[in-house]
């Protein structure tokens, strides 16, 4: 990840994978066994990847998206038999709507949300709004940011579209440091 995250940094956010921790908090108390359809975004090296088909129905739907295609390919190779897909955030509505899905019970997310513009936070936020159906879950893990009120800005705005966000206590084993924002829509 770290040659990665050194080209482009704005792109891959992270410095690692996720670790485990990460993993299984991001996953907690989102029934992921009881989801029919399930959606990740910025999947990387595939640590969330991992997580999420270790606990989903066998016969729920999981799409993967990543928007670096070399990544992407090494994704490709490690889980053969996933659906992941070579795209943008930005472009979730379009994905789901090619494969004729309207909503989606779980979106999971390790985007570099503050490494983003205002105006791409935006959007995603909103194709994953849309996206969500009532009673949907989004969970995201969160960095620090190399810009002083990013986590404060990105929070309100989280808070502004969902009303209802909790947050993880942050995970010191995982570098760089984490923590997950928990949103329910509806």
């Amino acid at each position: 990840m770290l040659e990665y995250f050194l080209k482009n940094p704005r792109q891959t956010g992270a410095i690692a994978n996720c670790s485990k921790e990460v993993a299984l908090k991001i996953t907690q108390g989102i029934h992921l066994k009881n989801a029919k359809s399930i959606i990740e975004l910025g999947a990387g090296m595939g640590a969330l990847t991992k997580e999420i088909l270790s606990q989903k129905q066998e016969n729920a739907l999981f799409i993967a998206l990543e928007i670096n295609p070399k990544i992407c390919s090494k994704l490709k190779s490690k889980f053969p038999h996933t659906e992941i897909e070579n795209n943008s955030a930005i472009n979730l509505l379009e994905v789901l709507k090619t494969r004729g899905i309207n909503k989606v019970d779980v979106i999971i997310s390790a985007l570099p949300w503050t490494c983003f513009k205002e105006g791409e936070q935006n959007i995603i936020l909103e194709n994953i709004y849309e996206a969500l159906d009532d009673g949907g879950y989004f969970n995201t893990v969160v960095y620090p940011s190399p810009f002083p009120n990013g986590l404060k800005k990105f929070k309100k705005k989280l808070y502004k579209r969902f009303g209802n966000l909790k947050t993880s206590p942050i995970i010191w084993g995982n570098i760089p440091p984490a923590c997950v924002y928990y949103c329910k829509r509806g």
